[in-house]
Order: C-alpha cells, then sequence, then structure tokens
C-alpha cells in the first residue's frame, strides 16, 4: 500500500468539516436531603415554566405539580418519603432525605388528559417521543438535550441522560414499575431550569470527544485521521511520519484537560516526537530522546489529580519502570518503582469504579493473572491479585455500561472471537456477559463515535481486508451501528479529542 493509496480509500469518508453540535448530554444531582430553608426554591424556576409551556403549546395538556416544596412519593422504599408539602415559610428547619426535584424548581409535570375512558396515552408518548427523536443531523434525544431535560417518566418507562442516551421512543425506554400514567414528570438540569440551554437562545456547552481515529501504516509511514460526528465519519489529515516510530500513546500533554496530544515513540532509539491536534491536524509540538531501554509506554492519571497526563515506561528486562509528568508539552520525572517481568499487559484504567483514571492492571496472558494498582502522588499500591479464566490475549476498557465511567472490560480472545465481558467496582471484576467477533478482527478500539459524551462505542478493524464495523453499547449490550470497508493494511489505530 502506498501512501497515495491510503489517503485516497480512506478519503471515501464524508470531508465535510463543520459539525453543529447541540448541548450535551448533562445529569445534575438532585437535592435530596436538607432543610426546607436551604432546599425549597420558593418559585418554579424560568427556563421549567418555558419547558412546560413550549411543549403544551404542541402537544396540549395541563399543569400537574409545577412547583411545590414537597416530599416525592416513595413509600415502598421509604415509609417517610410519603408526598409531605411544607411551608418553608413556617417550618424552616423541617428536614428530610426524600425532597423532590419540583421543590427546586426543576421539575414539572405535564397532565395529559383522558380519552376513549382512559389516560391520553397517545398524547403523553407524543411528547416523550419528539423529546427523545434525533434531530436532522443525528444528534440523539435532540429536544430533550436542548431543553435540558435530564430525566423523563411516563407510564411505568423512565429515561434519564445518565444512562439511557440514545434511546429514541417511549417504547425503547427502560420499564421501572413507578406509574405515571396521568402525566408526564420532567426533572432539568440547573443549566435547563434556568433557561440557560441552546433551545433558548444560549451558546451550547460541549466538551471534548474521544471521537477521531488516526490510523497508522507503519510499513509505509503513512497516517491518516478520521473523525466522526453522530456516526458518520468525515476525513481529516493524512501525511508521512518518520518511519521509525513504532508506539503511540494519546494524552492531555499539555494539561488543558483536553486528550488531543499523540506521542511517537521509536524503541529503538529511545527519540519521540510530542503532536498537538488541532481540528483534525496536528503540529510537532516537541521532539526529544530519551534512554532506549523501556518495552512499554502508557499514559493515565497516576497522581490522581483529574488529568490524563501522567507517562509510564517499563522496562520489562530489569522489571524497572519511570513516571513522568507533562505540563505544556514539558516532561518531569516524578517517581520511579518495578513491576514483576511476568506481566504482557499493561492497561490503565477504572478498577474501584471511582470515575478516576488513576488505576492499573497488570495482566499475564499465559495463566490468566492479574494485579490491580492504584495510584496517588505519583505512588502505586497493589490492591488485588487473582485470576481470569485462560484464553484471552487482550483487554478492551470502555464504558460498556454507558453509566459515564470507563470502568468496564472485554476480555478477548483473538483467536476464537470470544469475549467476556466484565465490570469493575472495588478492584474485582464481575461478569456481565459473552460475545463474539469474527476471527478475522485484529483491532478493537473504543471511542465516542455517535457523540454522546460516553466511551461506549466500539470500532473493530480487518488489517487483511480493511472491513471495519462500528458497535454502541447499552447497558452492556452492544448493538452494530454502521460497517464499511477502507484501505487494509493499517497497523495501528489511536484515538483522541483530535478535533476539540
Amino acid at each position: 500500500m502506498t501512501a497515495a493509496d491510503a489517503s485516497i480509500t480512506v478519503l471515501a469518508a464524508q470531508a465535510v468539516p463543520y459539525r453543529p453540535f447541540i448541548d450535551d448530554f448533562k445529569y445534575d444531582e438532585l437535592v435530596l436531603e436538607g432543610r426546607a430553608a436551604d432546599v425549597c426554591a420558593g418559585r418554579l424556576l424560568t427556563g421549567s415554566g418555558w419547558a412546560f409551556n413550549e411543549i403544551v403549546s404542541r402537544f396540549g395538556g395541563t399543569a400537574g405539580t409545577m412547583y411545590y416544596c414537597r416530599e416525592r412519593w416513595d413509600t415502598a422504599n421509604n415509609p417517610n418519603c410519603n408526598g409531605q408539602i411544607i411551608d418553608p415559610a413556617t417550618n424552616p428547619n423541617f428536614t428530610t432525605d426524600c425532597w423532590s426535584n419540583h421543590a427546586r424548581g426543576r421539575a414539572i409535570d405535564i397532565m395529559v388528559g383522558s380519552s376513549g375512558g382512559s389516560y391520553n396515552f397517545t398524547r403523553g408518548r407524543n411528547i416523550v417521543n419528539w423529546l427523545l427523536a434525533p434531530d436532522a443531523n443525528g444528534s440523539v434525544n435532540a429536544n430533550a438535550r436542548r431543553l435540558g431535560i435530564q430525566q423523563i417518566l411516563f407510564s411505568d418507562r423512565c429515561w434519564n441522560s445518565d444512562g439511557d442516551r440514545g434511546i429514541a421512543s417511549w417504547s425503547a425506554m427502560r420499564e421501572c414499575g413507578i406509574g405515571h400514567f396521568d402525566h408526564v414528570h420532567l426533572d432539568l438540569t440547573i443549566n435547563g431550569a434556568n433557561g440557560n440551554v441552546s433551545y433558548w437562545g444560549a451558546q451550547p456547552e460541549v466538551n471534548g470527544k474521544l471521537d477521531t481515529q488516526v490510523f497508522w501504516d507503519q510499513n509505509s509511514a503513512w497516517r491518516q485521521a478520521i473523525s466522526w460526528f453522530n456516526l458518520r465519519s468525515y476525513s481529516e489529515e493524512g501525511l508521512a511520519v518518520p518511519a521509525q516510530y513504532d508506539r503511540i500513546v494519546v494524552g492531555d500533554l499539555d494539561r488543558d484537560g483536553l486528550q488531543d496530544e499523540s506521542f511517537l515513540w521509536d524503541t529503538e532509539s529511545g527519540q519521540w516526537a510530542l503532536q498537538n491536534w488541532t481540528n483534525g491536524d496536528s503540529l510537532t509540538a516537541r521532539i526529544g530522546q530519551w534512554s532506549n531501554v523501556y518495552d512499554e509506554i502508557v499514559v493515565g492519571d497516576f497522581d490522581a489529580d483529574g488529568f490524563v497526563n501522567d507517562m509510564l515506561f517499563w522496562d520489562r528486562g530489569t522489571t524497572q519502570y519511570s513516571v513522568l509528568s507533562w505540563s505544556n508539552y514539558s516532561p518531569a520525572l516524578r517517581g520511579a518503582g518495578s513491576f514483576p517481568s511476568a506481566w504482557d499487559g499493561l492497561y490503565p484504567a477504572d478498577l474501584d469504579g471511582n470515575g478516576q483514571f488513576n488505576d492499573l492492571l497488570l495482566f499475564d496472558i499465559q495463566t490468566g493473572k492479574w494485579a490491580a494498582y492504584s495510584w496517588a502522588g505519583f505512588k502505586a499500591s497493589q490492591r488485588r491479585v487473582d485470576f481470569l479464566p485462560r484464553g484471552g490475549e487482550r483487554l478492551v476498557f470502555g464504558d460498556w455500561s454507558a453509566g459515564g465511567d470507563s470502568d468496564e472490560m472485554l476480555y478477548w480472545d483473538v483467536d476464537t472471537g470470544q469475549w467476556v465481558l466484565y465490570a469493575w467496582a472495588s478492584f474485582r471484576p464481575s461478569y456481565q456477559r459473552l460475545g463474539s467477533w469474527p476471527v478475522s478482527i485484529d483491532i478493537a478500539e473504543p471511542g465516542d463515535y455517535d457523540s454522546d459524551g460516553r466511551v461506549d462505542d466500539l470500532f473493530l478493524y480487518d488489517i487483511g481486508t480493511g472491513s471495519w464495523s462500528l458497535h454502541s453499547f447499552h447497558r452492556n449490550v452492544p448493538t452494530q451501528r454502521a460497517s464499511g470497508r477502507w484501505s487494509s493494511g493499517y497497523d495501528v489505530i489511536s484515538v483522541g479529542m483530535f478535533m476539540d
């Protein structure tokens, strides 16, 4: 394959640079506990009222509960949560752990009325479907996002912006058995409740996304960038790179909160090049040379400061490792230590389920043995050692539950195509489900290819044919979303926030 072949073939992806992003999904925690004087807003917030009027003007319906300083109804789980209404002026010190989001002015109830002697299910369903439908650009749950809706309850079904992204209709919502037959209940984010969302003209809040792939053919030294938006691919920069490099990792090496730097490493000479990406184009920001004794390189948050800007080098022969921290493209040595030499792979992940990328899993293919470490202040602490069933060769971490944290793992046997999905919590893996891919698959690369803000999509690539397929996970269940064939022969695919 020549550089020209690679660029022509991959450029079959759409070359449209404009991406009409709308508001990111957001879920603001509810205030469930506290004093009436501190919790109760005293009124329905402005954006909540606007959302009610907009929906009723489109679909009809009447006001149910709008603003009340009251507890929620949840007597099945807590007898004290019985919907009691409080007057904060006369009872400011009333305290409960059962507050409803209505008390914050961030919730509305739209009564659907009656039809044919029963509730007007059609009206409620139409409201929900309008909120959850994609827009013309393929942005899922578009009106819910633009209005700042974070929870929908109707007719014993539930949706929330944390765990149910992409569900497109009432019929696909979770059955949750909590009633709400006569009204649609909507919780709003803080921005939504205050009207600071794009539906009312505010600038949409959009964060960086791991949505851009870099395909690298090491034989031809050609590299091609492909970005994704709502499951649609777009060709970005294609260029030749120096042939000596044989490793690439991605991180936030200028510590700006975006994982938009790629680090090219030559294990033979120790030479490296750091490249920063903007709008799909890369620019070399720093070059250098270090010792060539190291075999493995990974990037994580090894000081637990919330930035993925720390780099670990491991020398398998001597078992020694060094940890560097990057800021403004400059590295500083922060720590050193050793790991036993038996391990085949090092995997940064969230093994305790706390939302931080400051854990490290060491894995031995031959025995299935693993060791989990947590990091803080560049110091590693071993948390647990155990075994997985033998047979798997690669571990692929991602947000396969679509819950917001990269604390799920696919344990993949490349020879058979079989995989097992585990969820991690408290440094223990728990079995979730089995699955399989074609045995021809060589690369499985997680990313946010549907632009929903979760690393819950997986790109599978066959080096020999160039065939690929794209899968989205929801509650640990994968669904194929797209497939095709691009140029064959790419050895490495890395993913970063290269369009931000």
